[in-house]
């Protein structure tokens, strides 16, 4: 019997984070270990997911919280919001925070780094076609540090330390996964909010 790989899932309690932690903990193949600022237990919507501290700020919570770990999906990150309103933290967040993670698993022997990042990285507005050769021009605070997290990543994968794989979103839509998630900024998500509750 082959034993099921650890995917550890920062920001895993977060909009998108929750929803694809809840996707992949129907595959038997797969232990769901969701990374937290703080322990805690297994949130009563994902009451099979192991939660360890995964405290971006610190190197040795995230050392830990790698251990055993097959790979990682990096979804922790400030929104747009919070980066426009503290840029510095952004930085800090975002991208050395991403530094400090993919550093740890590398040490930890972790196969696999998944970066959801953002279609912002190409600049604004995004008109047109839009295609992975363009060249990058962020200029919000919330492109820039992806950014910074993104050329982290790939310069990791370059160099063979780890397989790295970056992934830029675009716009997110549909129903949190718990009611602790605040999604509502989401355009199409505020749309369908405004005609239900008519405000």
């Amino acid at each position: 019997m082959t034993l099921p790989r650890k995917i550890l899932i920062t920001g895993g309690a977060g909009y998108l984070g929750a929803r694809v932690a809840r996707q992949l903990s129907s595959r038997s193949d797969l232990e769901i270990v969701l990374g937290s600022r703080t322990a805690q237990g297994s949130p009563a919507w994902l009451p099979s997911a192991t939660v360890v501290k995964a405290d971006i700020s610190s190197d040795e919570s995230l050392f830990e919280a790698c251990r055993g770990v097959d790979s990682i999906l990096h979804m922790a990150a400030m929104n747009d919001a919070e980066c426009a309103r503290d840029p510095v933290g952004a930085l800090e967040c975002n991208g050395v925070g991403s530094v400090r993670l993919l550093e740890a698993a590398k040490k930890q022997n972790v196969s696999r780094f998944i970066y959801p990042s953002t279609a912002h990285v190409y600049g604004v507005p995004l008109e047109g076609r839009v295609e992975e050769t363009m060249l990058c021009r962020p200029r919000h605070p919330y492109a820039t540090s992806h950014k910074a997290a993104e050329d982290a990543v790939l310069a990791a994968h370059d160099d063979v330390k780890i397989i790295g794989l970056v992934l830029r979103l675009s716009n997110g839509f549909g129903a949190p996964a718990h009611r602790d998630v605040n999604c509502w900024a989401l355009l199409v998500n505020d749309l369908c909010r405004q005609a239900v509750t008519k405000r």
